[in-house]
């Protein structure tokens, strides 16, 4: 897609749409008002015309879980956001990301890779780059930064380290674990901590 911004044409690869969790809620609670009147049309008509007293109740309790059913992916789209889980639509492009950023010759380790939902159609990255001592680390970031760029529109916060770095780290800071990229089998997993 192409826009302008300020006058000049802007490419890039994501749309501007998106789900917005507040108007599916709004949707679904006007369709639960919408199927409660239903139901009231519908237990009346039972009762008026084949005098089934328990009408109502079982209108209202097949409404409910009509209702339930729908609500439910919702309620766990928002867990997820409120978690910070990685959108599932994202997960390959993340890991293809991950996978270019690994392949540079600098980078020997991405630990704390994250990419959680800001908005329906942004995201933040953060990632801590274990980099070769004598590395151009600037050129590092800007080509992480170029790679997390597949992932549309996206915070990138990446921080760049090296192995003498994390051992300074490693003698006032007593975590046990790292949460770290692993390339062999493409998962975010945990290993003893590298600081030591």
């Amino acid at each position: 897609s192409s826009h302008t911004v300020e006058g000049n044409p802007h490419e890039h690869g994501h749309s501007h749409g998106g789900r917005n969790q507040n108007m599916e809620a709004v949707s679904l609670h006007v369709l639960a008002d919408l199927l409660g009147s239903v139901g009231v049309v519908i237990s009346t008509l039972l009762l008026k015309f084949f005098g089934v007293v328990s009408g109502d109740a079982i209108c209202s309790f097949t409404i409910s879980l009509m209702i339930l059913r729908s609500v439910l992916p919702l309620l766990k789209s928002t867990a997820d956001d409120l978690l910070l889980v990685t959108p599932a639509d994202l997960k390959q492009r993340f890991n293809r990301c991950l996978r270019e950023i690994y392949s540079m010759d600098e980078v020997k380790s991405i630990a704390e890779p994250h990419l959680f939902r800001l908005s329906a159609s942004s995201y933040i990255l953060t990632m801590q780059l274990v980099v070769d001592s004598g590395c151009d680390q600037q050129e590092v970031l800007l080509s992480a930064r170029k790679s997390a760029q597949s992932l549309g529109n996206c915070k990138c916060v990446i921080q760049i380290v090296c192995p003498e770095t994390l051992r300074a780290i490693g003698e006032f800071d007593t975590h046990t674990e790292d949460v770290v990229w692993d390339p062999s089998t493409e998962c975010i997993t945990s290993e003893a901590c590298r600081c030591e």
